[in-house]
């Protein structure tokens, strides 16, 4: 059964139909104006107080617990080291006694020589030796030696774990000084340091000491096993071993630092943290012979190296470092500032608080730092930023929302409650790109389809996202993956329960949308042999929409959209019609839906008549 059309099909307003002709204040329904970026957020992310500052303080709170736990190990593990040392050392007092003669026993040696010569002599023994023989030659046995080895090595690793211990006491406190930074200085830093703790191995370090201690201890137990199962080696060359690593280790760790300041050829590379008050007295020490130096070397070591002779601490030193590392490579792999944020997200961002700071902090800096942050944060944004259409696109309006939005798009997974500022920030990018670039041919930026909840949201934002959509249509803007998501939001808002004024507005643009979809699809053509009949392609086209908005109508006759409702069932009635009739296109099944909606719309009416 058909349905004679009595409206011509198309779009009821020439908004509709070619919003790309109207004026720049004539996005307008319902007296409704399109929002555009620039202007006042009505679903802003909130900002209390300096963004920077919540964050800086955040990394602070996250270092001192961190530094805390090491400095609280460290401390354990001193006294630790000065127990098993004195204990060792007890052991040792006895121990290497035997590693040389004992002058007691050879003075009764000499002593028994003398008695033997005097009784030889009142014998009347002339033959007897009126010199005396030579001393044995001593040798400490086999068990002396290990024990003196297993002990002494064991309280060399005893001190060399409290001399070990003691500098990275020193590394610590230095990478927590600060000096009243600003934050966004303090950050970039920090982000400097953490970097240069990770890189230069100092938590392996820390977790050395203990493994140290171990074999300390096991070290005495082997010696103090030997002992009770045996009662020698040099011992010198086993000990000097050990004190000598530990002492290199000391030497190599304090003018490293300096080292990488004026020797270095990479200042992208991580910055060495080995910093204690000895390291900065040689690194005071160095800056005066490299001054004198700098006469017979090249100007750009000259002037590389000039700023670091004005430090006065290691904080200085690493500002210093900071602008140098900026100043050689600009980019985001050495803006520490970048990945600062990017950390903190990774490692503090479990709350709404911190994600608003974290959007104002990628608000306030530079697009191509904003870009790079939110690249690393979500990593969807990497296909987006590297996709065809963006590349080769030229309405890019403000890079920095587009990062925004993205950010925003990444947290809307973990707190919904970000929704509404998202679709907000997402509104405004599409209407300015629909409004600075109608004739474009490159998809406008649509970043991700806030479909969870969306009937909960604020009324003015609903029907500005609606229209929004209505508008990309429209214009042929709406990429053709993203239909069937937006049939699924039309569908939604269509059955939806409610009867209020807000509910009428949603359904009545979601109608309109199918309109400005039917727009978009192929019709006949009229030559001057006839009328031209739709191919096949143009035919499936057809059927998609037809399919779509018949199981949109099946069972629903709203009265409160019914000029709307009408619209779009003539407007199917004449394309199934254009293709030469419902079974032309439609399966058994799909007719039969199509046949209970005629009969629902003739029911509907019969009810307004009787």
């Amino acid at each position: 059964m058909a349905l004679t059309p009595t409206v011509t099909i198309g779009l009821p307003d020439a908004n509709i139909t070619a919003p790309h002709n109207a004026p720049d204040k004539a996005h307008i329904w319902d007296g409704e104006e399109r929002w555009l970026l620039g202007e006042p957020r009505k679903y802003a992310i909130p900002e209390e107080g300096d963004p920077w500052e919540r964050c800086y303080q955040k990394v602070k709170d996250y270092d001192d617990d961190l530094c805390k736990g090491w400095r609280d190990q460290v401390e354990k593990l001193l006294i630790f080291a000065g127990l098993l040392a004195a204990t060792v050392t007890a052991f040792i007092i006895d121990s290497y006694k035997n590693l040389r003669e004992d002058p007691i026993s050879q003075t009764n040696w000499l002593l028994e020589q003398v008695l033997l010569e005097i009784r030889s002599a009142n014998a009347g023994n002339a033959t007897a030796n009126p010199l005396l023989p030579t001393p044995p030659t001593f040798t400490p046995s086999a068990l002396d030696i290990r024990l003196n080895i297993f002990w002494f090595m064991s309280l060399s690793l005893s001190l060399a774990t409290v001399l070990i211990g003691i500098l990275c006491s020193q590394w610590l406190r230095e990478y927590q000084r600060y000096t009243r930074l600003p934050p966004v200085v303090g950050i970039s830093v920090r982000q400097l340091r953490y970097d240069g703790l990770m890189a230069w191995k100092v938590p392996n370090i820390l977790l050395s000491l203990p493994v140290l201690l171990q074999l300390s201890l096991i070290l005495f137990f082997l010696g103090l096993l030997d002992l009770l199962w045996n009662l020698n080696y040099i011992v010198a060359s086993f000990v000097t071993a050990v004190a000598g690593l530990a002492i290199l280790f000391v030497v190599i760790a304090t003018f490293l630092p300096s080292c990488q300041n004026y020797f270095g050829t990479d200042p992208r590379a991580a910055r060495c943290p080995y910093k204690s008050p000895q390291a900065w007295a040689v690194h005071r020490l160095i800056a005066r012979f490299v001054r004198l130096s700098n006469a017979f070397r090249s100007p750009f070591h000259a002037e590389r190296d000039a700023p670091f002779f004005k430090d006065k601490t290691w904080v200085d030193a690493d500002k210093t470092w900071c602008a140098m590392k900026k100043r050689t490579d600009p980019t985001h792999r050495s803006n520490d500032m970048v990945r600062g944020l990017v950390w903190i997200d990774k490692h503090l961002e479990n709350s709404v608080n911190m994600v608003f700071s974290i959007y104002h902090c990628i608000k306030s800096i530079l697009p191509e730092e904003s870009a790079q942050v939110v690249l690393q944060i979500n990593k969807d944004a990497q296909a987006y930023f590297h996709s065809i259409e963006v590349m080769n696109s030229t309405a890019i309006a403000d890079r920095r929302e587009v990062n925004l939005a993205l950010y925003l798009e990444e947290k809307c997974r973990l707190f919904p409650q970000l929704g509404t500022s998202h679709l907000d920030a997402v509104v405004r990018l599409l209407n300015t790109r629909t409004k600075q670039a109608p004739q474009g041919t490159d998809p406008p930026l649509f970043i991700y389809w806030p479909l969870y909840d969306v009937l909960g949201m604020p009324e003015d934002l609903v029907i500005q996202f609606l229209l929004c959509y209505k508008d990309l249509i429209s214009l042929r803007r709406l990429k053709e993956e993203d239909a069937n998501n937006l049939w699924d939001l039309i569908k939604t808002i269509a059955r939806s329960d409610g009867e209020t004024p807000p509910h009428t507005t949603y359904r009545r643009l979601a109608l309109e949308i199918v309109m400005a979809m039917e727009g978009r699809l192929p019709t006949i053509e009229s030559t001057t042999t006839g009328m031209q009949p739709l191919d096949a392609g143009a035919k499936r086209e057809v059927k998609i929409w037809a399919c779509h908005v018949i199981d949109l109508l099946q069972g629903w006759v709203p009265e409160d959209v019914e000029p709307q409702y009408e619209l779009v069932l003539d407007a199917l009635n004449k394309r199934l019609k254009d293709c030469g009739g419902p079974s032309s296109i439609l399966s058994p099944k799909e007719r039969r839906a199509w046949e209970t909606v005629v009969l629902s719309r003739h029911s509907s009416t019969d009810e307004k008549l009787g």
